[in-house]
């Protein structure tokens, strides 16, 4: 299973400090057997979380499969029967996680089993964002979703190939299936994304070549926030003013000072996930001990706002930490 900085307690918790704007994922490890049932009951019923998170099995964990019927639609039926309907998890970019898991087929079939929920890929299933396109293309329901979480870097250190991954999506998914995300607890504040995301331009060549729509400001928009707001019940404009008094806001407003920052495109990865994501040489994330100090001091800062209560120390963290954390336990939907 997947590192969760946030898990389900935590990303409640991170969730009453701006409940207008952050949505919490619970999350289980299907191969666990019957009591991940129990385990998503009390997430439902107790912490009231928006959605659930899952992950490929790694290399020293038993397979499972998302179209599963007997092990796994339980897991779906769960939340549904309380009100919570996107259903994420990790596809894609492999490394820690089994290959043959992290692509997209299990998880159309049971896109195509239960149309009332929404399927997201995290990571837009990155190398195989095709895969995934085509099953977006081919369903019926139109409930196969892309998440952009951990492909920005290609935007400074492969342009065309990002180019390549926003074009196969819009032209597969369409726009209303394509959702922000940063991967911030692992990347860092996630501002630099946003606006290399803002002013980038699918280059004409490609879209002539390959047929892709263009990435218009309006789709950015959408792309940006508005789709996450849709599959998440958020009315923008109510949700942007409550921001401005809640937590995080105010954190962010206080002047704390920088957490420390990493410049992320200058580490290079040395595993088979940077041939498979097609970028030679560049950077998805550190080298294993690089991302293991990365961790320490995330969860360091976080059990200092979860000791005493949390309310003493809550200044210690600076409002990017706690924002964008819906690929490791916590979703945010970033209103800018």
């Amino acid at each position: 299973m997947g590192v969760d900085l946030f898990p389900p307690r935590e990303a409640a918790f991170i969730r009453s400090m701006a409940p207008a704007r952050v949505r919490a994922l619970g999350t289980v490890d299907p191969p666990d057997g019957a009591w991940v049932v129990e385990s998503l009951i009390y997430q439902c019923e107790e912490l009231k979380i928006d959605g659930l998170k899952l992950y490929p099995p790694g290399p020293d964990t038993c397979g499972w499969r998302m179209d599963d019927e007997k092990a796994t639609y339980p897991l779906y039926e769960t939340p549904r029967k309380h009100g919570a309907r996107n259903i994420c998890v990790h596809k894609g970019v492999p490394g820690l996680f089994l290959a043959e898991y992290c692509h997209t087929g299990d998880m159309a079939r049971a896109a195509a089993d239960f149309p009332d929920l929404n399927f997201i890929a995290y990571h837009s299933a990155i190398p195989w964002e095709a895969e995934l396109a085509e099953h977006g293309r081919r369903s019926k329901a139109k409930n196969i979703y892309a998440e952009l979480g951990t492909t920005a870097f290609l935007i400074g250190q492969n342009p065309e190939r990002y180019a390549r991954l926003i074009g196969t999506l819009l032209a597969g998914l369409g726009p209303d299936n394509i959702l922000w995300g940063t991967d911030t607890p692992v990347i860092g504040p996630p501002q630099w994304q946003i606006e290399a995301f803002q002013g980038f331009t699918i280059p004409d060549e490609l879209r002539e070549q390959h047929g892709y729509p263009p990435l218009t400001k309006e789709i950015k928009h959408e792309i940006l926030g508005e789709n996450a707001a849709r599959l998440f019940g958020l009315d923008i404009d109510r949700t942007r003013k409550a921001a401005e008094g809640d937590l995080l806001y105010k954190l962010r407003d206080d002047g704390n000072s920088p957490v420390h920052k990493v410049d992320w495109t200058k580490v290079r990865l040395r595993s088979r996930s940077t041939e498979l994501l097609g970028a030679t040489g560049a950077a998805a994330s550190a080298t294993n001990e690089g991302r293991r100090a990365f961790f320490d001091e995330r969860l360091g800062r976080l059990s200092v706002i979860l000791g005493a209560g949390g309310q003493h120390h809550v200044g210690r963290l600076r409002v990017e930490e706690l924002g964008q954390a819906a690929a490791l336990g916590a979703a945010h939907v970033a209103l800018h």
